[in-house]
């Protein structure tokens, strides 16, 4: 009997401890699932739905902790942390359960944010999870809706188009091509009101998540469509239209035929077949280049030039020098040009690397080889220069080092085949050096091209240096033929000769560009796609403007005046460094830094802008020639007046500046003294000229005896008011008191800040650039116009 109850007893033991061992091993898989949850939801704020869940949780055993005493009887908890574990499980069990399921369809318009501006906890999460889409919200999102349907499923969604081509997003565009795009609204920009500009590129699709090799998916090409109303139109029209010009239909398999798979959907088959030709990269290298932060770039003409290498060729001539030339990008432009940016590069980038902000100074052996180069960023057409040999290329202006056949290789860059290879490989408003890398090149015809190129680049450089941002400035074009007149000429002549010169130069421009269009159109067998016709805005020289070149040659007058440039020697005489005086010959500069604008004449001497210009003019055009052509820059850019002087003065005290503004990018060489609205002080000053006493000078030689000769006026018209019967030329001679006395009063107030700077003698380093010396010679005060 005690034998019979002992092997009861032993076989109830053993019974519970197989249960108690089948309990602890159930315990210890509810918290690994609880500690999965746990961890992924404590960051469920930023990471929301493209949380995955572990297909191995076992929802049911969760389930029982939110409705019994398990949490506190095997778990550890007590009785309160218990409470609100279950509470917290109740809250997470409906939204994991969503998560881990898979559905039938799933729709979204997800969010979009690029990696480098994503919480840290989710960037973390998408690096791990989504390796292939990292790059920007919206394309995690992409990923997460295939899971979400499984296989077979359909998910719709509309995003940004950048997935479609860009380089980063190529892994992505592999997984995809794994699936089916079943059809696609390619929306582009303007797809929204409420969203304007051309960053936002938006495309709709719908995709099935499952390969169909043989399927040819349908989509409608919007992007050339400017508002959301024709988007929506045409939309319309496209799916109730049996022919519509903005309906494709193909087989995503060819995607995988071109570099880098971009859905390109819209591209024939002679342009797949073209890219069995050899790419570009197969002729020279393509690099991007130096990135750093743009306080370490100027514009060279901010600078002291004696400080600026123009002509390196090795990295051993940057010995002695802080700035150098870099391509940076720019607007459109092809063939030449933009050549402006210098980047402090002294000591190796010494400053660059001390500040220790984000900065890339690579690459250092193809510093200063001439290449190709191009703006990365842009909302417009790509644009392709020729980089001269002393340039540094930066991140925004890449470069291709080619080693055989440059110009043939600029010419296909700027021609209509480029463009449509382009679009193909990426259309986004950042076209990469990978990009470049794949574009096909068939080589035929060479020297044709390269002759015309060679023109193409020779006609740009000349339009380019014609005028004061260039370096290789040497003389205005209006003043560049005195000499084959005997200096005795009209300005409207001079006028007419350049802009017969600047016609021919774009004429002879536009049709080789068209030629060349002819050329690789045929040679890539593309005459049913596109024309060789080459519209007037896309010429990259401009013909002549009247008002544009009358404005810059009287802004190159003021360069005269002030000792930049000099009628006895071509190109840039001063911009810092040591004066030599006996470099100014036929016109003497300003001895002081100063060139006064006033609404009459006041001075009758060097002070006076018209004494001035009338100088100019007789030495330029001759003496008997200088009214007539005083009267000719009136009627071109005069302001209201009743004489051609008095219209000349109203342009420089109410335009110049601004044009002078406008034309240097913000950052302007002439500063001007202001001391109100009421316009009694607008004086001029050559920053290059700058020093200590500027300010000080400007008060005791200019704003006091400029403020005497007011008060003589003032007290002249108050008599004449006092004498005169005729009541209209009486109303007339009191306007003139009222702003006399205006004036007065303002220079008065003025002179208060002028006095206290003149005291501060503010120094300034033209290496610091315009802005910040700008703003340091008025110490806080309202002393200069606004830039």
């Amino acid at each position: 009997r005690h034998r019979f109850i002992l092997v009861v007893l032993d076989d109830q033991l053993q019974h519970h401890k197989k249960k108690l061992n089948a309990l602890k091993h159930l315990t210890s898989g509810r918290k690994n699932s609880l500690r999965q949850l746990l961890s992924v939801f404590s960051h469920g704020d930023s990471l929301g739905s493209i949380i995955e869940i572990n297909q191995a949780i076992d929802f049911k055993e969760l389930q029982k902790l939110t409705k019994s005493n398990l949490l506190i009887n095997e778990d550890g908890f007590d009785a309160i942390e218990a409470g609100k574990m279950q509470q917290t499980l109740r809250n997470m069990l409906p939204v994991a359960k969503i998560l881990s399921s898979r559905f039938t369809i799933a729709i979204t318009n997800p969010p979009y944010m690029q990696a480098s501006k994503m919480p840290k906890d989710l960037k973390a999460y998408v690096t791990s999870n989504y390796v292939d889409s990292k790059s920007d919200l919206f394309a995690v999102f992409i990923e997460r809706l295939a899971k979400f349907v499984g296989s077979n499923g359909l998910y719709a969604m509309i995003t940004q188009h950048q997935w479609m081509f860009l380089s980063s997003f190529e892994r992505l565009r592999n997984k995809i091509n794994k699936q089916s795009i079943i059809n696609m609204a390619h929306l582009g920009t303007k797809a929204f009101e409420e969203i304007g500009g051309e960053v936002v590129q938006t495309t709709a699709f719908v995709m099935q998540n499952t390969q169909m090799s043989d399927y040819v998916g349908a989509f409608v090409r919007l992007v050339d469509y400017d508002s959301q109303k024709k988007k929506q139109a045409a939309y319309l029209n496209a799916v109730n239209s049996t022919e519509s010009k903005d309906v494709y239909r193909t087989n995503q398999t060819n995607f995988s035929r071109l570099p880098g798979m971009p859905i390109s959907y819209w591209i024939s088959e002679k342009i797949i077949s073209a890219f069995q030709n050899p790419l570009i990269s197969e002729f020279g290298i393509v690099k991007s280049g130096i990135m750093v932060n743009s306080s370490f770039s100027r514009m060279w003409y901010e600078l002291n030039v004696g400080k600026i290498q123009f002509n390196a060729e090795k990295i051993d001539d940057m010995d002695g020098y802080k700035w150098f030339p870099v391509n940076s990008g720019g607007g459109y432009r092809k063939w030449y040009g933009f050549n402006e940016t210098v980047l402090n590069l002294e000591d190796g980038g010494r400053d660059i690397i001390n500040d220790g902000r984000n900065y890339r100074l690579r690459d250092k052996k193809w510093y200063f080889k001439p290449g190709i180069t191009w703006g990365r960023i842009t909302s417009s057409d790509l644009s392709f220069r020729l980089s001269r040999q002393g340039n540094l290329f930066g991140d925004a202006g890449p470069m291709m080092f080619i080693n055989r056949h440059i110009h043939f290789i600029l010419g296909f860059s700027n021609s209509k085949v480029m463009k449509a290879m382009s679009e193909i490989l990426n259309p986004t408003l950042n076209f990469q050096v990978e990009d470049m890398r794949n574009i096909p090149l068939i080589l035929r015809h060479v020297d044709l091209i390269e002759k015309l190129v060679r023109t193409n680049v020779e006609n740009s450089k000349v339009y380019w240096d014609a005028f004061e941002r260039s370096w290789d400035f040497q003389v205005h074009p209006l003043i560049q033929h005195i000499d084959e007149h005997n200096r005795n000429w009209t300005l409207k002549e001079a006028f007419e000769e350049w802009k017969n010169e600047a016609q021919d130069r774009f004429d002879q421009l536009k049709d080789n560009e068209e030629e060349l269009n002819r050329i690789f159109i045929d040679l890539y067998d593309l005459q049913d796609e596109l024309t060789p016709d080459v519209e007037d805005k896309d010429v990259s020289v401009r013909t002549a403007d009247e008002v544009r070149d009358v404005k810059s040659f009287l802004s190159y007058f003021v360069g005269l005046v002030f000792g930049r440039y000099s009628l006895d020697a071509p190109g840039l005489i001063y911009a810092g460094g040591d004066w030599e005086p006996g470099k100014y010959k036929s016109f003497q500069p300003n001895k002081d830094n100063v060139l006064i604008l006033t609404d009459d004449s006041y001075f009758n001497d060097s002070r006076d802008i018209i004494n001035r210009l009338k100088e100019f003019l007789r030495v330029t055009f001759g003496d008997e020639n200088v009214q007539t052509n005083l009267e000719y820059i009136a009627q071109v850019i005069g302001k209201g007046g009743s004489t051609a002087e008095e219209k000349i003065r109203q342009y420089f005290i109410k335009d110049f500046y601004a044009d002078h503004v406008s034309n240097y990018s913000k950052r302007p060489i002439y500063w001007e003294y202001n001391s109100g609205k009421k316009e009694g002080l607008r004086a001029l000053m050559y920053s290059h000229r700058y020093d200590a006493d500027t300010t000080g000078m400007i008060r005791t030689d200019y704003l006091l005896p400029l403020q005497e000769a007011y008060e003589n006026a003032l007290s002249n018209f108050e008599s004449l008011v006092e004498n005169e019967t005729v009541v209209k030329t009486r109303k007339i001679y009191e306007k003139r008191v009222t702003r006399l006395t205006n004036q007065i009063d303002e220079m008065k107030m003025f002179d208060q800040v002028l006095q206290h700077l003149a005291t501060a003698r503010i120094e300034i380093d033209l290496d610091d650039g315009v802005i910040e010396n700008h703003a340091k010679i008025q110490d806080g005060q309202k002393l200069l116009t606004k830039i």
